[in-house]
């Protein structure tokens, strides 16, 4: 081999050294980026879960409901206050998702002696941009008097009277001196529910 050949051999070698020790990923000197594949993805939620029955729902009324401004068919919302578990304790369904529910009947107070009632039904659960169905009861309904009720305007306080899915029937229990005896429940009312079925997903 002539020396002009050696010495090409010679640079080609230390150009392949300095290829191999050169950092991959930006430039000379720079470390690799590796690349996060988990950016961006907040949720720890299960992909799948099943919520048992008997669980139990604390709910946040999102806007008053009353038995003299309200009609059957009317739609409502509320908000959890506390997550949702599963059998294991695992949270599945976070506080502030929004539970929907359905006014299936209404009377309203036909006389100062006679009161009114709502009948509720709570329909499906939000969810990371899904909404589940759900079969659940209301055990109680827990409101404040005062300027939220609506003092001298008709403004009653219920309680559960009877319940099943299709509708929990609430009715007037105590009353202030007021015209008449409808029921009202005002924003920011606390509902107090149990789910009566497995609730499945399976996102």
């Amino acid at each position: 081999m002539t020396r002009n050949n050696w010495i090409a051999l010679a640079i080609l070698t230390s150009a392949a050294a300095f290829g191999a020790c050169r950092p991959k990923g930006g430039e000379a000197g720079q470390p690799d980026r590796a690349v996060d594949n988990t950016a961006g993805d907040q949720s720890n939620l299960p992909v799948s879960f099943t919520v048992p029955a008997g669980t139990r729902l604390d709910l946040t009324l999102n806007a008053e409901l009353s038995s003299r401004k309200n009609k059957a068919g009317d739609t409502f919302t509320a908000k959890l206050a506390t997550d949702i578990r599963d059998a294991s304790g695992k949270v599945v369904i976070e506080t502030g998702s929004i539970v929907n529910g359905t006014i299936t009947e209404v009377k309203p107070a036909p006389n100062r002696r006679i009161p009114g009632t709502l009948t509720l039904a709570l329909t499906t659960i939000e969810m990371d941009g899904n909404t589940l169905p759900i079969r659940a009861t209301i055990d109680s309904v827990q409101t404040e008097y005062g300027a939220k009720v609506g003092a001298g305007a008709g403004a009653v306080v219920g309680q559960i009277l009877s319940k099943n899915t299709t509708g929990t029937v609430i009715g007037a229990v105590v009353a202030a001196e007021t015209k008449d005896l409808d029921i009202v429940l005002p924003d920011g009312s606390r509902i107090l529910a149990t789910i009566t079925e497995p609730m499945n997903s399976s996102q």
